[in-house]
């Protein structure tokens, strides 16, 4: 019978052991999934600030880019008031008609340039 204890203790030693082994494994495992679970909610979290400043930044390059007007290829007119708009023209149009109901004669000025002299 001793012989047949040893192997019982033997075997009953080695079953603990493989079986201490696994639960430590499922431990491992258990606690690598969970890290992994936990790692990948904190780069997700730490991503979105990030994607959230990209976008940001992207509108207001958009948004300067969309405010750039386009220069003129001609040159600017050294004095822009002295052509009439088609508003001044009806507004001196509707002077004179005016002015000739109430029975005032104005002078015919053809343009600007002789208006000033």
């Amino acid at each position: 019978m001793y012989g047949t204890e040893v192997v019982t203790k033997a075997e009953a030693q080695i079953v603990e052991k493989v079986e201490h082994k696994n639960v430590e494994r499922v431990d491992i495992q258990t606690v690598k999934k969970v890290e992994r679970k936990v790692l990948q909610l904190v780069r997700h979290k730490a991503e979105k600030p990030v994607i959230g400043k990209a976008v940001t930044q992207l509108k207001e390059v958009q948004l300067e880019e969309a405010h750039v007007v386009e220069q003129s290829p001609y040159d600017k007119l050294p004095f822009p008031q002295r052509f009439l708009t088609k508003a001044q023209k009806k507004l001196i149009s509707k002077f004179r008609k005016d002015m000739g109901d109430v029975g005032v004669k104005l002078p015919q000025i053809s343009n600007m340039h002789d208006a000033h002299k």
